[in-house]
């Protein structure tokens, strides 16, 4: 057979050289290579069962499987597989999840797919990283036994989760039991705990249990709820944490017991999450009440805040210590308390172990008395069951104080509520009408209802009330007696006049005062001089009559001589003298 072609010449069709052969040749050529290009992107096939699929006769190796997913795509290699599509098993397994920000990395001996869900067996090890290969962290599943079941991008725990999380401030180990899930928008549920975390680095806190959880990846936003807080110094219950990437916060009422005695209730709290690299530095609580059991007795302790430290406690926002001492009640209320368990900087440097110091003008009461003061420091002195008694105490000048006696201000002060020192100056306002003013008050606390006794000091320390003024380098009060054991001088109101006076000794009572050793008394108009004289006090504590004894000397308008002992009664301007009385002649000018 031949076709026509230009002036009656033919081309055999069964010619090599005919067209037709030329385009078969490159169409067969052009599709081999399609061919093979889509059979490369499909990757390699996977055997079609023959015969039992269960026989446990290795059907395929070397190969991978991949999924599609919204958020990225799966892969899943492995180094034995059998089974039909609906029903596939796999040996070796390694996997990798690519999502937008996180790839993971899988590892698991063996794995199966049974209607589009895929189970991957313990021991599974997790590795996460960032899109430019930077480690967020890592995990592991033990065996043996099923770890994960898989679908479409959703996982489900078979077994506990134990993470290292690498990232942010929820670095540390997360432990997350069975049955927790990570689901294909990346975010973790635990339904049923308990679900704990123990940070990186522990600073107060030590680990945080919940019975939930429900986080993003990374564990930096989420909520948590029925957790217990364990820190170095105690416990902490919450119904509720909110977690930020920049706090874990308590938003409603949550209890605490601390080591040291303490337990309470606080309204809610916070702690900042930590940079990388560091521990939870703080907790903070608002609106915390507290008591413990001491001896004698139970203290509490109310503050419209309190920042929970690895170094101790500061209470700040009106706090109020109440604590028994003594058979007393000593109430310390203050804007701001710190109280230092540990060294560290998270409080004042010079503020010792144990101790507690109060700031920004803080009261002291006891009884009907109390002090003031910028900064109150409580030292423990000793202890019982480990819980210190706060015996010792030091106010910062300067000091304010009222007792049942009148009020007073010093500069610094030092003691307890039996027993202060005060530094000077001292100057006190008595409700009986006298003033005191010394540059040293020791002050302690009467026995079985009596009043206080104090001794005041200066140079010299005075006693000033109306028409009444006496000093001396030392003031003793023991009842109602005033002492002066390092000398006398001042004035007395009589009915004539001032009376002026000087002795070596001095005894004060609210009807005489007893002057011993080298007693000069003046007068208007005359002088006494002797080695003891009593002065008597009459009505409004005036002056009403002296008795001299011992080389009484007398000179002036009442008569004048010297003798053994004398009696002046001022009202009536008499003298009467007793014994042998001489003359002024060797006597001594006044």
């Amino acid at each position: 057979m031949s076709l026509p072609r230009g002036k009656g010449e033919s081309l055999r069709l069964t010619s090599a050289s005919h067209p037709i052969w030329t385009a078969a040749g490159w169409l067969l050529i052009v599709g081999t290579l399609v061919a093979s290009a889509y059979s490369i992107a499909r990757g390699p096939k996977i055997i079609p069962p023959q015969g039992d699929v269960f026989s446990g006769t290795p059907k395929g190796v070397r190969g991978t499987i991949s999924e599609d997913l919204d958020r990225g795509r799966f892969v899943l290699g492995y180094e034995t597989i059998e089974g039909q599509e609906s029903d596939l098993r796999l040996k070796g397994v390694s996997g990798v999840l690519q999502e937008p920000e996180t790839r993971w990395n899988l590892t698991s001996p063996a794995g199966e797919r049974q209607e589009g869900k895929w189970t991957l067996d313990a021991p599974l090890h997790i590795k996460a990283n960032s899109p430019d290969g930077h480690s967020l962290g890592f995990g592991r599943v033990d065996g043996p036994g099923p770890a994960v079941r898989w679908q479409r991008g959703a996982w489900e725990g078979l077994a506990p989760l134990h993470w290292e999380n690498l990232e942010g401030g929820g670095m540390g180990r997360w432990d997350l039991p069975t049955g927790w899930q990570r689901f294909a928008d990346g975010h973790f549920e635990v339904d049923h705990g308990p679900v704990r975390w123990e940070p990186t680095e522990k600073g107060p806190f030590q680990h945080v249990e919940a019975n939930s959880l429900w986080a993003k990846a990374g564990f930096q936003e989420g909520t948590m709820k029925d957790v217990v807080a364990r820190t170095e110094d105690g416990t902490i219950h919450a119904e509720l944490a909110q977690l930020t990437p920049t706090t874990i916060t308590w938003p409603s009422r949550l209890r605490f017991e601390r080591n040291d005695g303490w337990s309470g209730e606080a309204a809610g709290g916070f702690a900042p999450r930590p940079a990388p690299g560091q521990s939870v530095d703080r907790i903070e609580l608002r609106q915390v009440q507290a008591h413990r059991t001491v001896p004698g007795g139970t203290e509490t302790l109310l503050a419209n805040g309190a920042r929970w430290t690895r170094e101790g406690l500061l209470l700040e926002g009106s706090v109020t210590w109440d604590q028994p001492l003594d058979g007393l009640r000593l109430t310390l209320k203050a804007p701001r308390i710190a109280r230092r368990e540990a060294p560290g900087p998270g409080l004042a440097q010079d503020l010792p172990i144990g101790a507690a110091r109060a700031e920004g003008m803080a009261f002291l009461t006891w009884g009907r008395s109390s002090l003031s003061s910028p900064s109150i420091e409580a030292i423990p002195t000793s202890s019982s069951k480990g819980v210190p008694s706060m015996g010792l105490w030091h106010l910062s000048a300067p000091v304010l104080g009222r007792s049942e006696e009148g009020t007073f201000s010093a500069g610094s002060a030092s003691g307890g509520p039996r027993a202060w020192v005060f530094q000077g100056p001292v100057e006190a306002q008595l409700f009986n009408g006298g003033n005191l003013r010394g540059s040293k008050l020791l002050w302690e606390e009467g026995k079985a209802g009596a009043l206080p006794s104090w001794t005041l000091s200066g140079s010299p320390a005075s006693w000033t009330r109306y028409r009444e003024r006496l000093s001396g380098l030392r003031i003793l009060r023991q009842g109602v007696n005033l002492r002066f054991p390092d000398g006398i001088t001042g004035a007395l109101a009589a009915d004539s006049g001032d009376l002026s006076l000087r002795a070596e000794q001095g005894d004060y009572d609210p009807t005489r005062i007893q002057l011993n050793g080298h007693v000069e008394c003046l007068g208007l108009g005359w002088g006494l001089k002797a080695e003891r004289i009593t002065v008597h006090l009459g009505l409004g504590r005036i002056v009403k009559s002296i008795r001299a004894e011992g080389g009484v000397i007398l000179k002036g308008h009442m008569g004048e001589g010297r003798g053994e002992a004398l009696d002046l009664d001022l009202g009536a301007q008499v003298a009467k003298w007793q014994g042998r009385v001489r003359g002024l002649a060797e006597s001594p000018a006044f």
